[in-house]
């Protein structure tokens, strides 16, 4: 770095703590808000087919408790007694 300060015109200045902490600050702000503007969004339509893998951020499990009992009950009456599923 001194060596840069001597011969770089006003190097005390340029280099100074303050300088280069906005120096830094400014690149990481720039190489975040650029790379948000790089990634490719959610740009599918209902009924538009993907041209990609959409994977979901974690797995959601709903049961329906009515419909899952009306089916059992009309499940079960085919079956004769001893039978698995009956």
């Amino acid at each position: 770095m001194s060596a840069l300060r001597r011969i770089w015109p006003g190097g005390s200045t340029f280099l100074s703590p303050r300088f280069s902490s906005f120096l830094a600050y400014g690149s990481l702000l720039f190489a975040l808000l650029g790379s948000t503007l790089l990634v490719p969004g959610n740009e599918i339509r209902e009924g538009q087919l993907a041209t990609r893998d959409i994977v979901a951020p974690e797995n959601v499990e709903i049961v329906d408790v009515l419909a899952t009992e009306k089916r059992r009950g009309e499940d079960s009456g085919g079956y004769p007694p001893g039978v698995p599923g009956g």
